[in-house]
């Protein structure tokens, strides 16, 4: 860690992480309900975390418990995040659609140029122009 933290090298970084991707990514696995996708969300985050932090870290021993508990947070954040989209596209879907429907663009299409005729020029071309 303290490699990384004094050069931010990008292949020291890539080290740390091939040493502890499978603890973070079978404890985010598990803490995501076997969910694939959100795991390797937990991860991304977990390591992201491990860049941003790595000045904090470097007097621990290990990394290990840090890893553990960091994918344990990150997942319970993920899953409640994707607990609040589910419910909201669940919400509406359930709502009535009030809305107007649309004009059938078949009557439309022979008035409007006839009503873009009418108008005056400078009208006419602020419209096209939008």
């Amino acid at each position: 860690m303290a490699r990384f933290t004094w050069s931010r090298s990008e292949n020291v970084f890539a080290e740390l992480v091939q040493r502890h991707v499978n603890l973070v990514y079978s404890a985010a696995l598990r803490q995501v309900g076997g969910d694939q996708h959100l795991a390797q969300d937990v991860a991304q985050t977990v390591f992201s975390d491990l860049a941003r932090e790595a000045p904090a870290l470097v007097r621990r021993a290990t990394l290990t418990g840090w890893h553990y508990t960091s994918a344990r947070f990150a997942a319970a954040k993920i899953v409640r995040a994707e607990n609040r989209r589910r419910d909201r596209e669940e919400k509406l879907m359930r709502e009535p659609n009030d809305a107007a429907p649309e004009p059938d663009y078949e009557q439309l299409r022979p008035v409007l140029d006839g009503v873009m005729h009418q108008l005056q020029e400078n009208d006419r071309e602020r419209i096209l122009l939008r």
